[in-house]
């Protein structure tokens, strides 16, 4: 896992929301809307799952950072951004995920969202508190 934050993330949006929309893609579809936001997000939402569900890890991994179009200046980027955030920007468990998860309880506690700070455990059940490989029996 790379040392990429949530808080790179907030900030790398936030650049590319004050971009022009002639360089940035973000910008151009927050000039369309929310809903035209909410519907990008759903479509690959969509893909995304299908992907998932395929138990094709490679083209989950794929599918997530996959260009959607064919542009020369689109590949590097991407790169870039794998560089950056790893190829693997979805890892699977809790194990793989626990820093953004205690990140988002102590955010939500921090802003009013929830009476106390929760515990990571208090979330899942204890039976999902270890990684289960698919090839142990585990259906998606």
């Amino acid at each position: 896992m790379t040392g990429f934050t949530i808080h790179d993330l907030e900030k790398r949006v936030a650049e590319r929301a004050a971009a022009s929309a002639d360089e940035s893609y973000t910008r151009k579809l927050l000039d369309r809307g929310v809903g035209q936001c909410a519907k990008k997000f759903g479509e690959e939402a969509v893909e995304t799952v299908l992907a998932a569900v395929s138990e094709e890890r490679d083209r989950l991994i794929g599918e997530t950072g996959s260009p959607k179009a064919s542009f020369a200046w689109l590949q590097p980027q991407i790169e870039e951004e794998q560089a950056i955030i790893g190829r693997d920007w979805f890892p699977y468990g809790i194990a793989q995920n626990r820093p953004s998860i205690e990140a988002l309880l102590q955010y939500t506690h921090e802003q009013g969202l929830a009476a106390r700070r929760a515990k990571l455990e208090e979330l899942f059940a204890p039976s999902t508190l270890r990684d289960i490989p698919l090839s142990e029996g585990q259906q998606v």
